[in-house]
């Protein structure tokens, strides 16, 4: 099968029918050339329409209490996470931090950080650390998350390194694990892949639980509960993946809006809500690729005010 370059633009524009739009998809899945190909046409096309609007906002990344050189580290920071709207790329700064650090990884993009210890930190679209000096002597490496990262925490038994959110303290002393702490949501998560870790909350009856390799901590109403992963697969996005399985329709939905800092407006009765979609893409692809697959998957059709920042689900 022979794709036409103006089939791409009309592709990436949603002004094909739905049987084209899945001969396209059918034909890139044919080998690896023809996906990196439509990545390449779906670039050259983010770049075109970046080009008309205005420059996006630079992400939040800032020095507290810093001097003139801890201002300069700082606009390094800015440089390497800058990114366009629907491109996802991730950004490794390294930092020989002087004081309070907040990094934080724009929407629709993941970013990488080293820390001073040697710990890797990726941080999931939208979400913030903060971080000050650790110590040399005696004492804990401590950083603030809000929203999702995954952690492969450097070994150092004299300094036990402590996760702070809004609901519980995570302590290891080198683990990996994934954490979401999104406090505006309400979700909580802690996921451990190798180690072992320690969760306290504290103010609350002193409650403490510790984690085995493949165990996972999960805010369930007002409750924390011990379960097993299932899927390891979810916890993919730190390679760029959005992976989904028997998830309902709405909660997929609910990730774009977290993921691409969107709102979705979903005019469909409960039901078609509640479909259950299993699949994955590559979140480089963007949010209108991923609106597409969900058409063609539940039947449904979407359409996105880039001026608003609003997605419309209709039948």
């Amino acid at each position: 099968m022979e794709i036409k370059r103006d089939q791409f633009f009309l592709f990436f524009k949603g002004e094909l029918s739905p049987e084209q739009n899945a001969e396209i998809m059918a034909w890139a899945d044919e080998s690896e050339e023809n996906y990196a190909m439509l990545q390449e046409e779906r670039m050259i096309f983010d770049m075109v329409n970046l080009a008309s609007d205005a420059e996006p906002a630079a992400p939040s990344v800032r020095k507290l209490h810093f001097s003139w050189k801890a201002a300069a580290i700082a606009a390094c920071f800015v440089a390497l996470l800058s990114t366009g709207l629907f491109l996802d790329r991730t950004a490794s700064p390294k930092v020989d931090m002087m004081a309070e650090t907040c990094v934080t990884a724009p929407s629709g993009t993941r970013s990488q950080v080293t820390l001073p210890d040697g710990t890797q930190v990726w941080l999931n679209s939208g979400s913030t650390m903060r971080y000050s000096a650790f110590p040399e002597g005696k004492g804990k490496r401590e950083v603030i998350l809000d929203g999702q990262a995954k952690f492969d925490v450097a070994k150092d038994a004299d300094h036990p390194f402590v996760v702070h959110t809004y609901l519980a303290d995570i302590e290891v002393l080198g683990t990996s694990f994934d954490v979401i702490a999104d406090s505006e949501r309400n979700r909580f998560e802690t996921a451990l892949f190798t180690g072992k870790v320690s969760i306290t909350q504290p103010g609350v009856n002193g409650n403490h639980y510790e984690l085995a390799p493949s165990q996972k901590m999960t805010l369930a109403g007002s409750e924390l509960k011990l379960g097993q992963i299932e899927d390891y697969d979810i916890y993919s996005w730190v390679d760029g993946l959005y992976c989904f399985t028997d998830k309902p329709f709405s909660q997929a939905l609910s990730d774009m809006e977290n993921y691409f800092d969107i709102k979705v407006v979903c005019e469909v009765d409960q039901k078609e809500q509640d479909a259950r979609l299993t699949g994955k893409f590559r979140l480089s692809d963007g949010l209108d690729y991923a609106l597409r697959l969900f058409q063609l998957s539940t039947g449904l059709h979407y359409s996105y005010d880039s001026n608003n920042a609003v997605v419309t689900i209709t039948r």
